[in-house]
């Protein structure tokens, strides 16, 4: 009789087990361990995976690894992006060089080593505590290796597609490693979420330009597009945003997802595609599976998780796409922009140009949806990055356009476009913005900053008919910039020197941006409805000298652009100009340096002066006039004087 209660009781605990999910399988391939369940319904809203060297029947027995809710371990991004309900993951087959498809009932949790070991994995639904051996466990225990150089974590295709234009574009994943200390990644992985985020998803999608050209080594280009706060990755392959024009001509366009599945702080209301990371990352200490008190506190740390994971796939791209590191650049708007704006501020030797559209640059507010990962704007919580005085950077100045987030001297080529009658919460125009731009055309970064009559949206057609905007009026290249086309930034490069521009607004004939007063002239705003500070001014790229004795540079005013709005309205403008990223013109603090400015046609001396580098060696001069295409002029600076310099172009 004892012996049948027990077998009774034994049968009825394995079937409690059995009905939260079953068929566990896990398996080590590409740097990596698969964990892969079947899901019995009803599905939990969390999962929760558990890890030991031995087999164990409780939860109390074993390490938890994870959580995921069902939005990711049925891969819900891509799903609702492809509208395709009956999507899931693939995954690398355990045994073949191909994929392993998940199908509809399958969960997915993947955990990444840092030694080589065996061990069980458990998946159990959060709240029960039973583990059965051989069904919600691994039947028995699983190697796993660890070879960082020979066996990296990689990148996974998850489905592809080639575009009515001729565009080849595909769905990639990767799985973070999640870790409390956030130094401490792989040489091939680094940590990119703390240990409450292990195993969460991240997912891009590549498209490539048509016809382009990887042969025989040849490198391309690759241009970065982040997504607006209530957006996802999918709005930006090439045949998107015809407006902003990005169809790659001879690389490859990446639309980043930023999504972050969370329950609010002291609720059980749950929150997953539409919550994200700003693209940089969270509070060191939050806990997004925590109903209670989840809220972020004062003091604690906000970590790049999401930054890492961009950089880290920026390598990935180089790795298997061919792509030249001299030539990633990067663009968002909104919420994406604001991501844009500290990416490039906390990496900028990783990118050759900018394009940053409506950023409100003063970071999250209470009301936002920054403010569950971020914290109170009160407490301003500091980041892991630090500036060149080795002091942290806070949250809030991770966004805007000046406050340094790194300790290199130079920022990449950065292009802002904001709008007059953007009333869009924290990304608004207001008197912060103008604020920025001020002191951003005063430092000598040489951004060229845009501002136009539309309201938030980029392309026109969400926008007021009644004030059509003068950087885009249409889609047609006629009817819009070039400035902010990714064919255009596709030609940057990375390290190469350019003449920054900057103090525009003291030129009597600068355009005015008004105080901030949302809205233009004839409904409320003041100031110029539309203009740029920087925007006209444009320089030979190909002709450019950067020596060790010697800079020069041929500078103009556009004139000759096939949108008619892209071209000057006047003659000449007065700016100073700074040198920017230098490679091989490095003169020491300190150092007194000769400046001239030669007519191109006539070779007459229009300017010249003497200047002394900034404590940091920047190079810089003031009254540099330049005039409308096709008068070009050639701007010279030596540590010597050289009468035959003056005339070398």
């Amino acid at each position: 009789m004892k012996l049948s209660i027990i077998f009774f009781c034994v049968l009825f605990y394995i079937g409690i087990a059995a009905k939260a999910q079953s068929n566990m399988q896990a398996w080590y391939k590409k740097g990596q361990v698969w964990i892969i369940w079947e899901n019995n319904p009803p599905s939990p809203a969390v999962y929760e995976i558990y890890q030991s060297p031995v087999s164990v029947t409780s939860i109390h027995q074993a390490h938890l690894i994870g959580k995921l809710t069902s939005w990711e371990w049925t891969a819900g991004a891509i799903k609702d992006q492809l509208n395709r309900p009956a999507f899931n993951w693939k995954v690398p087959h355990p045994t073949q060089n191909g994929h392993y498809q998940l199908d509809t009932l399958h969960g997915l949790f993947v955990y990444t080593p840092h030694s080589a070991d065996t061990a069980f994995f458990a998946v159990v639904k959060q709240g029960d505590t039973l583990i059965a051996p051989g069904v919600n466990q691994t039947a028995a225990a699983v190697p796993f290796a660890y070879d960082p150089v020979n066996d990296p974590v990689t990148c996974h295709k998850q489905s592809g597609k080639v575009l009515p234009g001729g565009y080849k574009s595909t769905f990639w994943a990767m799985w973070a490693d999640g870790r409390e200390e956030h130094w401490n990644g792989r040489p091939d992985f680094p940590v990119m979420a703390n240990q409450y985020r292990n195993g969460q998803p991240g997912i891009f999608i590549v498209s490539e330009a048509v016809g382009m050209d990887t042969t025989e080594g040849k490198k391309i280009p690759a241009t970065l597009w982040l997504h607006g706060g209530k957006g996802n990755a999918i709005q930006s392959l090439p045949d998107r945003r015809p407006e902003v024009n990005i169809e790659p001509q001879e690389g490859i366009l990446v639309a980043h997802n930023d999504d972050f599945v969370h329950f609010l702080p002291d609720s059980n209301i749950f929150v997953d595609q539409i919550s994200n990371t700003w693209f940089f990352g969270w509070a060191k200490s939050k806990d997004p599976f925590d109903t209670l008190g989840n809220a972020v506190l004062e003091h604690d740390t906000i970590i790049n998780y999401t930054q890492r994971r961009i950089d880290w796939i920026n390598d990935w791209l180089i790795e298997n796409y061919q792509v030249d590191p001299e030539r990633i650049h990067i663009n968002g708007h909104s919420m994406g922009s604001a991501g844009t704006t500290a990416l490039m501020k906390a990496y900028p030797n990783r990118y050759a140009s900018v394009t940053i559209f409506n950023n409100g640059l003063d970071g999250h507010s209470n009301t936002s949806q920054g403010f569950n990962l971020f914290g109170d704007t009160i407490y301003n919580n500091p980041t892991n990055l630090y500036r060149q005085d080795s002091t942290h950077v806070h949250i809030k100045e991770a966004f805007n356009l000046n406050d340094r987030s790194s300790p290199v001297r130079d920022l990449p080529l950065v292009r802002m476009f904001h709008a007059k009658n953007d009333d869009n919460g924290v990304m608004m125009w207001d008197a912060y913005v103008v604020s920025e731009y001020k002191k951003a055309d005063s430092l000598g970064w040489g951004m060229q900053l845009y501002r136009s009559e539309r309201r938030h949206g980029i392309d026109t057609g969400d926008d007021d008919p009644l004030h059509p905007d003068h950087w885009t009026h249409g889609a047609s290249a006629t009817e819009q910039t070039v400035r902010d086309n990714v064919a255009y930034e596709e030609a940057k490069y990375r390290n190469t020197s350019f003449p920054a521009f900057y103090n525009h607004r003291i030129d009597p004939q600068a355009q005015d941006p008004g105080d901030g007063a949302l809205g233009i002239l004839d409904n409320g705003g003041n100031g110029d409805d539309w203009g740029t500070w920087g925007g006209y001014h444009d320089w030979d790229q190909q002709t450019l000298v950067d020596a060790s004795c010697f800079w020069q540079v041929s500078a103009w005013l556009m004139d000759s652009a096939e949108y008619v709005n892209d071209n000057c309205p006047y003659d000449s403008l007065v700016a100073s100009l700074s040198i920017r990223k230098p490679q091989q013109f490095l003169p020491e603090a300190g150092a007194t340096v000769y400046w001239t400015q030669v007519d191109e046609t006539t070779h007459a001396i229009l300017h010249d002066g003497i200047v002394t580098t900034g404590p940091d060696g920047l190079v810089s001069a003031d009254s540099i006039v330049l005039y409308r295409y096709p008068h070009k002029t050639t701007i010279t600076f030596s540590q010597i004087r050289l009468a035959a310099m003056l005339s070398a172009y």
